[in-house]
């Protein structure tokens, strides 16, 4: 998981700002995105179109013949572990009182990266791209575009920037806790850019 949402986001902006360089037809040439943990039927609305970027957190074989370019992102295995704790209370294993915990058990999400591996152009390391977002940026842009495609990288990571401080679309109280209820926190996140509020903790957002 750890970078996927930030370069979902990076790649959707980084192809607008190509279609736009090239002046082709913002209608013809839209860029759509659709994001699941799993499989879902917004994919194939996505795959439709001529241009489409998907994000999901599990190993989807269908869609292997159905794109052309995979990127993965990967980070320390001490700060994933990290990670799922402070924000799902999720364990290694996948057991937990709750889907969301059990779901996001570590081992499983390791397995689903080691099945995509195969397929992968380009991985990305999540501590490199904490430390630079312009030169990710640059990073994907080769992989994606080729190197005879540059982009302004750094028009796109203030773009990403933007999109994730901007305000959720929807929020739910206490929808993965065992004890429903007002008193549990509110979780809210921004339907299209996938980002929630508290996507990234203090004590794990930058690398040590």
């Amino acid at each position: 998981r750890s970078g996927s949402t930030w370069q979902y986001n990076a790649v959707k902006s980084m192809l607008e700002q190509y279609v736009q360089r090239r002046r082709l037809s913002a209608e013809e040439y839209a860029v759509h995105g659709a994001h699941a943990d799993g499989d879902a039927a917004a994919f194939d609305a996505c795959l439709s179109s001529r241009i489409c970027v998907l994000k999901t957190h599990i190993f989807v074989p269908r869609l292997v013949n159905q794109v052309d370019v995979i990127l993965t992102s990967h980070r320390d295995v001490r700060d994933v572990v990290l990670s799922s704790m402070l924000m799902f209370g999720a364990c290694f294993a996948p057991t937990g009182s709750t889907r969301t915990q059990r779901s996001h058990g570590v081992a499983l999400r390791f397995q689903q990266y080691a099945h995509w591996a195969p397929y992968v152009c380009y991985d990305a390391v999540y501590e490199r791209m904490k430390l630079n977002y312009t030169s990710e940026v640059q990073r994907l842009s080769r992989a994606v575009l080729g190197n005879e495609n540059a982009v302004d990288a750094s028009a796109v990571v203030q773009h990403v920037d933007e999109l994730a401080n901007r305000k959720p679309t929807s929020c739910q109280r206490g929808a993965n806790s065992p004890k429903r209820g007002r008193h549990q926190p509110r979780k809210c996140w921004d339907s299209t850019t996938g980002f929630g509020a508290g996507h990234v903790h203090a004590a794990t957002s930058k690398p040590k």
